[in-house]
């Protein structure tokens, strides 16, 4: 089964999704309008580059993964790529 590891914050704890061992993960990395007030272009920088470097952690391993960034709610766009990908949410 494939699993949807989300990104909205920055503070996401990347231990579990680092020791992933499943069919695939998408690394969900939502941006949300609402929280890039001021410097938009560093904070989604430095969401994209926290998702980068947990791809690089686990393809080593033969893991296959992906990022896909949204714009949008991080709930909503959650349940959303949960829906498409058909895949359960990794905590």
């Amino acid at each position: 089964m494939k699993h949807v590891f989300l990104i909205s914050s920055g503070e996401e704890d990347t231990f579990q999704a680092e020791s992933y061992s499943g069919e695939e993960l998408v690394i969900l990395v939502v941006l949300d309008s609402k929280g890039l007030a001021g410097d938009a272009d560093k904070k989604i920088e430095a969401l994209r580059n926290k998702a980068e470097q947990l791809s690089m952690t686990l393809a080593p391993k033969g893991i296959a993964n992906r990022v896909v960034l949204q714009w949008g709610s991080p709930g909503e766009e959650l349940e959303r790529c949960l829906e498409r990908e058909n895949a359960a949410r990794l905590l």
